[in-house]
C-alpha cells in the first residue's frame, strides 16, 4: 500500500511469522484507540488461525509506554514477532531490547517522533507515510489501514468482519480527537454507516451502551468510548479489550466499571468544587483519593465549568501525578516550561498536559503557573466562554435545516457542531 513506505517489509515479516506457526505478539495502549488497534490486529491474526500474545500496560502501576520489562516478559512467553500499536515510536530501549533477544518487531503508532526515535525492523508513522495529510491519523486508524493493506495483499477488499473492523478504527479515531477532517472524517462516516450491519460481539457491546441505528459521532464518544476507557481508568484495560474480543463476562464487568466510573467522578468533582480556589488563575488541587485514572476527567470538567486552566494531582507516596487542561488562550504546556526544573516529567499539548513531580513541589508549581498565567492573560480572559456560530430567530428552526446539518455530520474535533444563539 502506497501509504506505508514500510508496509512491505513489515508484510512480508508478518506473512512468513504466521506461515512458520511463530509466536506472535500485539502490545498497545490503556485508552480507547489503543485497545481498538489491539483489538484489530488480534482479529486479523485470529481469522488466519493465529492466537497471538496480548499485553497493555496498567496505567497506575506501569504507565504509558513499551519498557525493557515487557520485552523481557513477552519473550519469557516466545514472542518472536511483536506488533506495537499506539506505542513504540519513544521506547528505543526496549526496542533495541527486542532486537538483542533475536525479536523483530513492526511499529503502527502515531505519536510525535523524538530526536532519539525507536529503530524497529518495520515503522509505520505517518510522519513518514502520510506528508502533506489533511489531518493527523489516530492509531486505530492506521492500524485499520494496515489491516486492509495487508487484506488486500492477500486478495480480500472486504473480508469477514470488515464492518467490525471499520467500526473500530472510526471509534478510536472519534475517541483519540484527532481532527475529523480529510481520511478521518471519512473512516469516521463510513464507521457509523456500518453500524446497523455490526455482529456480535461488538452488536452486544453497542446494544449495552444504548448505540444502533443511525448513530452520530456524539454517540460513540459519550456513550461507548468512556465505557472501554472505564476498564484502564478504574481497573484493567485488558478487560475492554476481550470484551471487544466476545468475552461476554468482561462486557458485564466494564458495565460495573462505567458506573462506578461515573459515580467516582462525580463524588470527587463535588468534593474538589467544596475546596478548591476557583478565584486564582489557575484551579489546583491534590488529593490522595485521586487516581490517575480520573484526574484528567475531573481537569476538564474544571476548565470548562470555570474557563480557566486547571491541575488535578494524585499521591502515591511523596510522587504526584498531574492532569492539567487549558482554555484556547493560554498554552499550558508552555506554561509548564517556565517552571520545567519542578518536574521529574512533564508533556502535552496547548490544551491539554501532564506531570510527575514530587509533592513538596505542589505549591511551587502552583504558584509559578500562577504568575505565569497572570504575565499572559488579562482577567476577563479568565471567564466561561460561550462560543455562538450564529444568531437565528425561533421561525429559523425548522425541520429543513435540521436536515441540513445532519449533512454536515459527523461533527467531533475541527468539525464541531454548529450552535446557534436566539436572544
Amino acid at each position: 500500500m502506497a501509504m506505508f513506505k514500510e508496509f512491505p517489509k513489515a508484510r512480508d515479516m508478518l506473512a512468513e511469522a504466521i506461515a512458520q506457526k511463530k509466536v506472535i505478539g500485539v502490545f498497545g495502549d490503556y485508552d480507547c484507540d489503543g485497545i481498538t488497534s489491539v483489538a484489530q490486529i488480534a482479529r486479523m491474526l485470529k481469522r488466519r488461525g493465529v492466537e497471538p500474545v496480548l499485553r497493555l500496560p496498567h496505567r497506575k502501576d506501569e504507565g504509558y509506554g513499551l519498557k525493557p520489562a515487557h520485552i523481557a516478559e513477552l519473550a519469557k512467553q516466545g514472542v518472536e514477532l511483536l506488533i506495537t500499536v499506539d506505542t513504540g515510536v519513544s521506547c528505543p530501549d526496549a526496542i533495541d531490547d527486542a532486537r538483542a533477544r533475536g525479536m523483530q518487531t513492526i511499529i503502527i503508532d502515531h505519536h510525535r517522533i523524538p530526536a532519539i526515535p525507536a529503530k524497529p525492523d518495520a515503522l509505520l508513522h505517518p510522519v513518514m507515510d502520510m506528508q502533506g495529510a489533511s489531518a493527523h491519523p489516530s492509531a486505530s486508524g492506521l492500524c485499520f489501514a494496515f489491516v486492509a493493506a495487508y487484506e488486500a495483499f492477500e486478495g480480500n477488499d472486504v473480508w469477514e468482519g470488515y464492518e467490525e473492523d471499520l467500526l473500530l478504527g472510526s471509534l478510536g479515531t472519534i475517541a483519540d480527537l484527532v481532527p475529523l477532517l480529510g481520511a478521518n472524517r471519512s473512516l469516521v462516516h463510513a464507521g457509523l454507516a456500518v453500524i446497523p450491519h455490526i455482529k456480535d460481539p461488538l452488536a452486544q457491546f453497542l446494544e449495552r451502551a444504548n448505540v444502533g441505528k443511525g448513530a452520530t459521532a456524539r454517540d460513540l464518544a459519550f456513550r461507548v468510548a468512556p465505557r472501554i476507557n472505564a476498564a484502564g481508568r478504574m481497573s484493567d484495560p485488558t478487560i475492554a479489550l476481550r470484551g471487544l474480543l466476545g468475552d461476554v463476562s468482561a462486557l458485564e464487568e466494564l458495565d460495573a466499571l462505567n458506573i462506578s466510573r461515573q459515580e467516582f467522578v462525580h463524588e470527587l468533582l463535588d468534593e474538589s468544587l467544596s475546596s478548591i480556589d476557583v478565584t486564582q488563575p489557575l484551579i489546583a488541587s491534590m488529593n490522595e483519593k485521586y487516581t490517575p485514572g480520573v484526574v484528567g476527567l475531573i481537569a476538564g470538567k474544571l476548565t470548562e465549568a470555570h474557563g480557566r486552566p486547571s491541575m488535578i494531582a494524585s499521591i502515591e507516596g511523596e510522587t504526584c501525578t498531574a492532569s492539567l487542561r487549558s482554555i484556547p488562550q493560554y498554552d499550558i504546556t508552555a506554561g509548564l516550561s517556565t517552571i520545567g526544573d519542578l518536574f521529574v516529567s512533564f508533556g502535552g499539548h496547548a490544551q491539554a498536559a501532564g506531570c510527575t513531580f514530587t509533592k513538596a513541589n505542589y505549591q511551587k508549581i502552583v504558584d509559578g503557573l500562577n504568575a505565569d498565567i497572570r504575565s499572559k492573560l488579562d482577567p476577563e480572559d479568565l471567564v466561561p466562554e460561550l462560543q455562538i456560530d450564529a444568531e437565528i430567530t425561533a421561525k429559523d428552526v425548522t425541520a429543513a435545516l435540521c436536515d441540513a446539518l445532519t449533512k454536515l455530520e459527523p461533527f467531533g474535533q475541527n468539525n464541531p457542531e454548529p450552535r446557534f444563539g436566539i436572544k
